[in-house]
């Protein structure tokens, strides 16, 4: 992966990597020069986020190429053949292996005597063993990360075990009313996450851009009203929780895509915007999430017939479409930034309701149960609109660090103003739209003004 600069000119520092791939064993002195030197610290960090997507096209040199081009890393490939090698290979392409068990079949496809280690698959870099179980499947699949073990435990060319759960807003239901959302995510880490011994990957799936649909005078469905699901930042806390205790990676998918078809509690999701993508990711972020996956890259005939949500980021004939365009852009952002927050550990969140939030409240945020209780760097904050932030930190360098996304329908044009107070520092070193740019304190104060979707990351300076 190529990286640009952060700074056309750098004070010219020596910076130490740490095993990590993070700049380190710099002492920061209260100066002018923090900015300049909080960036150097960075620039030559080698750690990588995954962004990849399902749907993957045609096996081609051409249309991995083009992928590759929206910014993807890796593909979900049902098919591991040398021809999908072979493409995956000229575009610079890395592979997740797909059981094909989607939505609940029982028997993956996967030959189990395949040993994904070996170097003719060396573009694999994960198994996808099941796609939204339930949870009376968590006993099966916990054989399944028995067998795993027994093939790459302690072989460091493993592929990292992976199942994608259910979206956590399922729970309780009609089938499994006693089960909550933290009951399902909990008993999937104690039986079957527990079990792997080598880097593995907690992923989960909701698409929260919504729509609300009702019939109108004529009787025909029409769309009334754009939304968030509120229920999705309770799933990305859970996530946040249960990563950490285990030590997983987390992944989250990324909607990019659009249902044709209300549920029948007549909603759907919209195809998103640029700004839908970017909240999207800036959320997820903000929740310590470090790898992605688009849902979906390549569209079809019919990619679900009960609900047809057939327009991803291309066209059915592979033409990039807007959709492809949007996500690319902040595909750049992530790969931006990557080598940087991720040197970063997730600390947790806070939520704050917006001074001009007519209503006062926000049901997001009410559902939320693991917030902290205050920022270590900052002592206060004023907004002008419903804000999520991310408290991070870089113990290596001794630097904190904040993700703050302005929470809200990116239909309702609604900008948002954010004053910080400090705890301590000069300032912050503030990631916004894919650049880098310094914020100082002025009034006792550093001020961010994010428009519709936006998120980003800062580094308080000292």
């Amino acid at each position: 992966m190529k990286k640009k600069a952060f700074l056309a000119v750098l004070i010219a520092l020596s910076t130490l990597l740490s095993a990590a791939g993070c700049g380190g064993g710099e002492t920061v002195q209260k100066d002018d020069g923090a900015y300049e030197r909080a960036l150097s610290v960075y620039e030559n960090g080698t750690q990588e986020m995954m962004i990849g997507a399902h749907g993957s096209p045609p096996a081609t040199a051409e249309n991995f190429r083009q992928a590759k081009e929206m910014g993807l890393t890796h593909f979900y490939v049902d098919d591991y053949g040398p021809e999908t090698l072979a493409a995956a290979e000229a575009a610079g392409l890395r592979l997740i292996v797909s059981s094909r068990n989607a939505l609940g079949t029982e028997n993956p496809s996967i030959d189990w005597s395949l040993d994904f280690s070996e170097e003719k698959y060396a573009l694999v870099d994960a198994i996808g063993y099941y796609d939204e179980p339930m949870p009376d499947k968590f006993d099966l699949i916990s054989q399944w990360a028995d067998k795993y073990n027994e093939k790459y435990d302690g072989n460091a060319q493993a592929p990292l075990f992976m199942v994608n759960l259910h979206p956590m807003d399922g729970f309780p239901n009609a089938n499994f009313p006693d089960v909550t959302d933290e009951d399902y995510i909990r008993s999937f880490c104690e039986k079957v996450l527990s079990k792997i011994k080598n880097d593995r990957i907690l992923s989960y799936d909701l698409y929260p851009i919504r729509s609300l649909w009702q019939e109108n005078e004529s009787g025909k469905l029409v769309a009334v009203k754009n939304y968030v699901a509120a229920e999705w930042l309770r799933s990305l806390e859970l996530m946040a929780k249960y990563s950490a205790e285990y030590g997983a990676r987390a992944h989250a998918y990324l909607q990019t895509m659009g249902f044709w078809v209300p549920y029948d509690g007549g909603w759907t999701c919209r195809v998103p915007s640029e700004a839908d993508i970017r909240l999207q990711a800036y959320t997820s972020l903000a929740f310590g999430i470090r790898d992605f996956s688009h849902f979906a890259y390549w569209s079809t005939d019919d990619y679900m017939s009960s609900y047809g949500y057939t327009l991803a980021c291309t066209y059915l004939d592979g033409t990039p479409n807007d959709t492809y365009y949007a996500a690319k852009a902040v595909n750049e952002e992530l790969l931006k930034l990557d080598s940087t927050i991720l040197c970063f550990e997730h600390q947790g969140n806070m939520t704050f309701v917006g001074s001009e939030n007519p209503e006062g409240m926000n049901t997001a945020f009410n559902m939320l149960r693991e917030s902290v209780s205050s920022l270590d760097a900052v002592s206060d904050v004023e907004c002008t609109a419903d804000t999520v932030i991310g408290q991070f930190r870089d113990g290596t360098n001794g630097y904190d660090g904040l993700v703050i996304v302005n929470y809200n329908e990116t239909s309702d044009i609604i900008n948002d103003t954010v004053e910080l107070t400090l705890k301590e520092g000069t300032g912050l070193a503030v990631f916004q739209r894919g650049e880098w740019k310094e914020r100082r304190i002025i009034g006792g104060k550093v001020t961010l003004d994010l428009a519709p979707g936006d998120g980003v990351f800062a580094i308080v300076l000292k």
